[in-house]
């Protein structure tokens, strides 16, 4: 057997693996195995649930009172959760395309005050002849920032 080192804590590595209970590959095969289990039964119980030809219940929408089965007044629960999520459905569609005609409505606003922009902007660097700025694009430019109520 192998010396401990001082200091050290607990058993070793070595120790615990020659342990006869403890052995990592069956505790990772019954883990496996009870997940597996849990998934199957959540499985079947959705199909029950979800299988129309199914008589033992349809999530529990019957009920048997006297040997007889009886439906219950009303939507069935599964039925009313497929309604909600038909409705919830539509209502995030309705989102979706007011979001995209505002989206289209912003582009088209931007491509506009970008033309005008650009229009402005070549009216301002004209030249005459001689290399000297257009004064009449320049004036018109003052006046409109005037009457809007923009002083430069």
């Amino acid at each position: 057997m192998k010396k401990r080192q001082p200091g050290g804590k607990g058993a070793s590595k070595e120790a615990v693996k020659s342990r006869s209970s403890y052995n990592p590959c069956e505790i990772k095969k019954k883990r496996e195995f009870y997940q597996n289990a849990k998934k199957v039964q959540k499985y079947k119980k959705l199909k029950k649930e979800l299988d129309p030809q199914n008589e033992d219940g349809a999530g529990g929408s019957r009920s048997q009172i006297g040997g007889r089965r009886h439906r219950k007044r009303g939507f069935s629960s599964l039925e009313r959760l497929r309604g909600e999520y038909e409705r919830k459905k539509e209502e995030v569609e309705v989102v979706k395309e007011e979001r995209a005609k505002e989206n289209v409505a912003r582009q088209q606003a931007r491509e506009h005050s970008e033309k005008l922009r650009k229009q402005t902007k070549a009216k301002m660097f004209k030249k005459t002849s001689k290399g000297q700025p257009v004064m009449k694009f320049r004036l018109e430019q003052i006046l409109n920032n005037v009457k809007s109520g923009k002083a430069q």
